[in-house]
């Protein structure tokens, strides 16, 4: 009777542990859809769903990953790529007939030299429990719009040295005497070498300035100018241009921070929650905001001058000192306890949008922690012109 009771425990503690895919869906949401990571999984903390999978497809919020996958115990190791879909089960059956040739001796020995050159870990929240997964080093992750800044410099200045330089001015010599016939000589000049002048471009020598300053937890659309593209920047500003974004959240707990990497503080059930009472909330807060735009011009919503303010452009656009002002809410996803919002907005920041999820599940007698928040439009610029030409805010009517 007591082994049996034992076995019930035990095998209720394995039904419990999160699968392997939903770490690797969560991991990727919680880093915003990186375009590659790469981290280790203990088999003890997983139920390992994805047994015999070598190179597949794996799909995230519309993004497609490649991801490759190598057991090698005790950990499994995930090589995950953001490349458009492929079929890959001619790599997956070699990469499967590869191990099973060398008995796996080479994967044991990655997973055991592993053990002792991971450096970093990172928490993984699941509805299933939290679970640690493991770095060989830490990956770019929070990137400040400084430290963006610093890397785009340095990256323009070392490519632009890797172009094809002017030849070095020569040097013109007169040599002998005034007695005797003078001779010009032509000369290499080392003092325009560029061994003695070092790298022609430096750091120091390339502006860069934004439009509007992404917090740490924001990816997406960012609008940079270059040296004389910064005073465009300061036009975009001023046009004081809508945003939208990509907002992810999850409903049953909440955080020290309203974001997924906080402290959990609290959790609560969200069975009640359904698309309609979702979309019904949203629309009651987008027409709070609606009728808090014309008091944040100082008019009176009766009056002729909001009329003709709404009449002439359609959007009242506030002040750029005025509070967060949203514009449109819309439902991009609902699969409890994950959804995704479309928010299109001016004069928002991180810490806004992550309250608005907060409130937004207060409203429906819930809790919610903001899990993403992604840039998808500034303007007329989306992310499809991220790898295009260049865009002059003249040319776009900005």
């Amino acid at each position: 009777m007591h082994v049996s009771q034992t076995l019930k425990i035990f095998r209720r503690i394995k039904e419990a542990k999160p699968t392997a895919s939903l770490v690797l869906t969560t991991h990727l949401r919680q880093r915003q859809l990186p375009h590659w990571t790469s981290y280790f999984v203990k088999y003890s903390d997983v139920t390992s769903d994805q047994r015999g999978l070598s190179h597949f497809n794996w799909k995230v919020d519309g993004a497609n990953y490649h991801i490759l996958r190598t057991g090698c115990w005790p950990y499994m190791k995930y090589h995950c790529t953001k490349r458009p879909y492929e079929d890959l089960s001619v790599d997956d059956k070699f990469f499967r007939v590869l191990k099973i040739a060398n008995l796996g001796i080479p994967c044991l020995a990655y997973g055991c030299g592993a053990s002792f050159l991971i450096s970093c870990q990172e928490d993984i929240y699941t509805p299933e429990g939290t679970v640690t997964i493991y770095f060989l080093y830490e990956e770019d992750r929070d990137m400040t719009m400084n430290h963006l800044r610093k890397v785009l410099i340095g990256n323009l200045s070392r490519d632009l040295n890797l172009l094809k330089t002017r030849p070095a001015t020569p040097m013109v010599a007169i040599e002998g005497s005034v007695t005797e016939n003078l001779v010009v000589k032509v000369k290499e000049n080392y003092a325009d070498h560029p061994l003695v002048l070092g790298p022609r471009y430096q750091p120091k020598d390339i502006k860069l300035a934004w439009a509007h300053q992404l917090d740490k937890n924001i990816s997406g659309v960012c609008i940079l100018g270059v040296n004389s593209g910064t005073k465009g920047t300061h036009k975009v500003r001023e046009s004081q241009l809508i945003r939208s974004y990509m907002v992810s959240g999850q409903f049953g707990r909440t955080t020290d921070t309203l974001f997924n990497d906080g402290k959990v503080i609290g959790k609560s059930t969200y069975k009640h929650v359904t698309r309609g009472r979702l979309m019904r909330t949203l629309m009651t807060i987008q027409a709070g905001h609606q009728r808090s735009a014309l008091h944040f011009l100082g008019l009176d919503p009766q009056s002729q001058e909001a009329y003709e303010a709404l009449s002439a452009d359609g959007l009242v656009r506030p002040g750029e000192k005025s509070p967060p002002l949203i514009y449109a809410l819309k439902i991009v996803d609902f699969n409890l306890p994950d959804f995704t919002l479309e928010v299109s907005c001016i004069n928002e920041n991180a810490v806004y949008l992550q309250h608005l999820v907060h409130d937004l599940a207060l409203r429906l007698k819930t809790t919610a922690v903001c899990t993403q928040m992604r840039c998808i439009r500034y303007g007329p610029w989306t992310l499809q012109h991220s790898l295009c030409g260049i865009l002059e805010p003249e040319a776009l009517g900005v």
